[in-house]
């Protein structure tokens, strides 16, 4: 297959060049997949098969309207996949607008169990010496990969401030930052050029870093899914 990625971040200019070639497979992220169809240069109207991946995420990251325009810009005879961890009211608002009326809503069950050999901690403190709590931690566990997890991108920006004043060597990702910048900062935090990585968990997810030895939640995540 010849399969195409589309995202901001990236030159749109080789996208759409590669767009005129031909692709089967487009995989994209709603912001760009819009421009493309505005600019005339990706036609959706004749899909075989359309894949809404994350489909709660998206929900969380403000794409709703996005998808619904995406989903009127297809044909109505293709065939549809919603993958999605939850099914809030708008994901099955969506299926059943956009999705045929014999449409399968398959569960999988799962046990979601962390790693037998992951150490688990945690520590009660409360907001005005949650960094000094931190930075204890770091120093006692000297450890040379870590990440640490925000809830928001702020979050992520202030702590990020916070540990550079102290003269922690870390840098953070999140969904603001060019995907360009993530992919160099996530190669340089792979090379050991700095050892702590701040980050969201949407920005973290799909990530693969071997030998991370140290994995902070600066805040405990409102979803048990997300901890694991």
């Amino acid at each position: 297959f010849n399969i195409l990625a589309v995202y901001g971040g990236s030159s749109i200019e080789d996208q759409m060049r590669v767009l005129r070639r031909g692709a089967d497979v487009v995989v994209g992220t709603p912001g760009r997949v819009m421009d493309l169809i505005k600019r005339g240069r990706l036609n959706i109207e004749s899909l075989e098969m359309f894949v809404l991946d994350e489909a709660d995420e998206m929900l969380d990251m403000g794409f709703y309207e996005d998808m619904e325009s995406i989903f009127k810009a297809t044909n109505k005879d293709k065939q549809v996949l919603m993958l999605s961890a939850t099914m809030p009211k708008q994901i099955k608002l969506l299926a059943k607008n956009y999705m045929k009326d014999n449409f399968d809503h398959i569960i999988i069950e799962s046990n979601s169990k962390t790693n037998k050999n992951v150490k688990q901690f945690y520590y009660i403190t409360n907001e005005k010496s949650r960094v000094e709590v931190l930075c204890r931690i770091l120093d006692i566990k000297n450890s040379k990969r870590t990440i640490i997890f925000c809830q928001t991108k702020k979050e992520c920006d202030e702590l990020l401030m916070d540990l550079s004043v102290r003269g922690y060597n870390a840098e953070a990702m999140h969904g603001d930052i060019l995907q360009a910048m993530r992919i160099k900062t996530l190669d340089r935090f792979k090379q050991g050029a700095f050892n702590f990585l701040i980050a969201t968990d949407v920005a973290a997810r799909g990530i693969h870093v071997d030998d991370i030895e140290l994995v902070i939640n600066y805040k405990l995540p409102q979803e048990f899914e997300t901890y694991i």
